[in-house]
């Protein structure tokens, strides 16, 4: 029961922390001068485009790792560990 109690306490932790970010406008980490955007959340997809540090960039949801994003016009998935809220 414990064990679930945690679980349970760590999960909400979880989803609460991928809300906030969602739907917020974050800046590249300065020290990834470069970050490829790409079509799904995985490497092995499509490259659509580039991001630069310090553009802006707006966030549209957060999933296992990665995040969807609206820059330049166009759509795409980011890895989340290259974005910082400003």
């Amino acid at each position: 029961m414990k064990r679930a109690l945690i679980a349970l306490s760590v999960f909400a932790s979880l989803c609460l922390a991928s809300a906030a970010f969602a739907g917020t406008q974050a800046t590249i980490m300065i020290h990834i001068p470069d970050q490829t955007v790409y079509s799904c959340p995985r490497i092995d997809c499509d490259q659509l485009f580039t991001v630069k540090a310090g553009e802006k960039i707006d966030i549209l949801e957060v999933e296992s790792g990665w995040a969807k994003i609206t820059a330049k016009g166009g759509t795409g998935w980011l890895q989340r560990d290259y974005i910082y809220e400003k």
